[in-house]
């Protein structure tokens, strides 16, 4: 079990692996970190941490994690595949998604919520990003 928070750690590996509870925070800096996802969303408890310049790849499909949305994430690279996450500001006023490259990413109905979508790279055809999918329904009229 890896249970890191209260401290800031710099040009490290972190690998989250295994069958036990994983947990990051709270109050914890990780700057220009690997983080290496092995495990699944049941398994990761990320709270209050500020993730800067990091490059965090998921090496098996990371489903339904609202995880992200405790957390400041900035100028951070994504790899793997992502269904059903939440991203940016929702439940917590410490959520924040700024500067972050998905473009290596596979997102699935993934959310970037109360956030700056011109500051983030989203990955490219076959993928496709629907910006703002309230607004694009305002005004439209019935659907016939």
């Amino acid at each position: 079990m890896i249970h890191l928070q209260n401290q800031e750690i710099e040009n490290s590996e972190i690998v989250l692996e295994g069958k036990e509870y994983q947990y990051l925070g709270p109050n914890l800096v990780l700057k220009n970190c690997r983080i290496v996802i092995r495990l699944s969303a049941r398994s990761l408890t990320i709270t209050e941490v500020k993730f800067v310049g990091c490059q965090i790849d998921a090496k098996r499909k990371l489903i339904n994690c609202q995880e992200w949305c405790r957390n400041s994430i900035r100028q951070c690279t994504f790899t793997g595949t992502y269904s059903g996450n939440d991203f940016g500001h929702w439940d917590s006023p410490l959520g924040e998604l700024q500067d972050c490259d998905f473009s290596k990413a596979i997102l699935d109905r993934c959310r970037m919520m109360d956030c700056d979508v011109k500051s983030i790279r989203f990955p490219r055809w076959p993928c496709f990003t629907v910006l703002q999918p309230g607004s694009a329904l305002v005004g439209t009229g019935p659907i016939k």
